[in-house]
C-alpha cells in the first residue's frame, strides 16, 4: 500500500488502460522471444514508448506549478476550520484543467477536500477555500506543502 501511495505522489499511477497496454507489450514480446519475429518486437517497443511517455508527461506538464496552504489556526472541537490554499502558475505553459486535492489528517476530516480548477494560465494563481469541523479532541499537526 505504501508503495501505491508513494508512486501516485511522486509519479503517475497508470490506471486500467495502462494496464492493459502493459500486459499486451508484456505479452508482445514474450512472443517475439518465443517466434523471433521482428514485427512482435516492434510491437513490444512502440506499446513500451507509449506507456514511458504516459509516465513521464504528467510530471512535466504539472511541473512548474506551485502550491501553498496557511498554517491553520488553533481550532476547538465543533468549530469551523478555514484552510486557504494559493496555487500558482509561474510558468508560460497553460494548463487546461487541474484537480486539486487536499489529503487532510483524519482527526480534521474523514475524506479529502478537492477542487477542479478549470484553467490556468500562464502567471496566473488561484485562491481556494475549503472548510472543515474537526470532530476529536487533542492536537493535530496540518503536514505542510513541499
Amino acid at each position: 500500500m505504501k508503495f501505491w501511495q508513494t508512486l501516485e505522489r511522486r509519479y503517475a499511477v497508470p490506471e486500467f488502460g495502462g494496464w492493459m497496454l502493459g500486459m499486451f507489450a508484456l505479452f508482445f514480446f514474450l512472443a517475439a522471444t518465443n517466434t523471433l519475429a521482428g514485427w512482435l518486437y516492434v510491437l513490444s517497443g512502440t506499446c513500451t514508448a507509449i506507456l514511458v511517455v504516459g509516465f513521464i508527461s504528467p510530471g512535466q506538464a504539472l511541473k512548474g506549478l506551485r502550491g501553498q496552504r496557511e498554517v491553520p489556526p488553533p481550532v476547538h472541537v465543533q468549530e469551523i476550520l478555514t484552510l486557504t490554499t494559493t496555487i500558482a502558475n509561474p510558468g508560460r505553459v497553460p494548463i487546461p484543467v487541474l484537480q486539486v486535492q487536499d489529503l487532510l489528517p483524519p482527526a480534521l476530516s474523514d475524506r479529502p477536500m478537492g477542487t477542479v480548477v478549470e484553467g490556468l494560465g500562464p502567471t496566473q494563481f488561484i485562491l481556494g477555500g475549503m472548510r472543515c469541523g474537526p470532530s476529536n479532541g487533542g492536537c493535530t499537526r496540518c503536514p505542510i506543502w513541499r
